[in-house]
């Protein structure tokens, strides 16, 4: 992206065997993770996951994202390394019985994306002692 801030960050890579053991059960909540170097959507890669019938607990993690979509159709790009799109595969409608999850009602599928934000900036503000905001309703700046 000529022009852009972003264009040479020094990050390096971030390690899937990192990630995966961070958030890929046993030691963490999900059940599976793919990193990508580059996808054109997250959420496009875990909804076509969840039409193949892929079960809940998926995250899909890119250092770019070249074909992201906002609210109100609007379209954007993440240059490599100057942020993490994450999506995850949640079945809310499903119960998850060796956890005592109820089903949860499709009413309340709407709150999903606003809890995430909000728990996102709670849970780095404590373990990462940072200071993050919360650009509404689920995108995370630090």
């Amino acid at each position: 992206m000529p022009g852009s801030p972003y264009t040479d960050l020094d990050r390096p890579p971030l390690s899937a065997a990192r990630l995966r053991r961070a958030l890929v059960a046993p030691n963490g909540p999900w059940a599976r993770l793919e990193l990508r170097a580059e996808t054109g959507s997250t959420n496009a890669d875990v909804a076509e996951a969840a039409r193949t019938d892929e079960p809940e607990g998926l995250v899909v993690v890119a250092e770019r994202q070249t074909a992201g979509r906002g609210r109100r159709g609007r379209v954007w790009q993440s240059p490599a390394r100057a942020g993490i799109a994450t999506s995850v595969l949640l079945r809310p409608g499903e119960a998850v019985p060796d956890r005592g999850w109820s089903p949860a009602a499709p009413t309340g599928y709407g709150w999903l994306p606003l809890l995430a934000g909000v728990a996102l900036v709670e849970a780095v503000a404590r373990l990462a002692e940072l200071e993050a905001t919360l650009k509404w309703p689920n995108d995370l700046l630090i």
